[in-house]
């Protein structure tokens, strides 16, 4: 990949950082971020080649789809490819 491919470094600073209302949670884990959307704690957990995102409650189904294709469009721009994710409950 060329610098001029390479991903801007504030796309990977906004990866866990949605186009929407939220709280950061701090933590010490290095692979696992934490944010409070509605009351309700979000984690990001990047796990080698996967990255889980667990909604800890009940969410609006819309704000369900604008986390999930939030994160889609980002982590989409920094990989260069295309996105998949599947919904467990």
């Amino acid at each position: 990949m060329t610098p001029k491919e390479t991903p801007k470094p504030e796309v990977f600073a906004s990866l866990y950082r949605p186009a929407l209302e939220f709280e950061e949670v701090p933590g010490e884990d290095f692979d696992v971020f934490r944010i409070i959307v509605d009351g309700v704690p979000v984690r990001y957990h990047e796990k080698g080649e996967h990255l889980v995102m667990t909604i800890e409650g009940n969410l609006p189904s819309q704000v369900i789809e604008n986390l999930t294709e939030d994160l889609k469009s980002k982590l989409g721009k920094v990989l260069k490819s295309e996105i998949k994710t599947r919904v467990y409950q």
